[in-house]
């Protein structure tokens, strides 16, 4: 289960200076250079939420990023934070929060410790999804299991001359 948060955001120190504020905390991050490492981190699954930067996609890499999270199992709802640069392009980011599903929007500059629990909520989220895909695998395998046993004893019973 990935505990780690990717971050990818490409221009300025955005990324440095949220690696370094949340590894101080305690919470593992990997940076991400662009939308197709993003999306090979995302696959592994080395991360279980993302940082992104409004600047760091274009159209193009948020039909990428649609169609991964479009891809994924029902259960899944990757927590994306989203940095905004404050209250330009509020539309825009309530768009690529709307196609992008589970999206906080966070204003910079940000304070550490509202990035730090960002961080910790998309982190609990997470977990939280992976329980719940435990769960629906263990109801499942012991739904296959009784229904195993229930076929078992129909065909035994089926099979005998003499009933009871």
């Amino acid at each position: 289960m990935p505990q780690r948060l990717a971050i990818l955001a490409p221009s300025g120190r955005d990324a440095t200076v949220i690696n370094g504020i949340l590894k101080g905390a305690g919470v593992a991050t990997c940076i991400e250079s662009g939308i197709a490492s993003l999306i090979e981190a995302l696959d592994e699954p080395r991360a279980g939420g993302l940082f992104l930067a409004e600047e760091a996609l274009n159209e193009q890499d948020l039909i990428i990023l649609e169609r991964w999270s479009a891809s994924q199992p029902p259960w899944s709802d990757l927590p994306i934070v989203l940095l905004t640069r404050g209250r330009t392009g509020q539309e825009a980011n309530l768009s690529i929060a709307g196609r992008l599903g589970n999206v906080t929007i966070l204003e910079r500059p940000l304070h550490p410790v509202t990035l730090v629990s960002a961080a910790r909520a998309a982190l609990r989220a997470r977990a939280r999804q992976h329980e719940a895909e435990q769960y629906v695998a263990e109801l499942e395998l012991s739904e296959q299991r009784l229904r195993e046993s229930e076929a078992k004893y129909r065909d035994l019973f089926n099979t005998m001359d003499e009933g009871f």
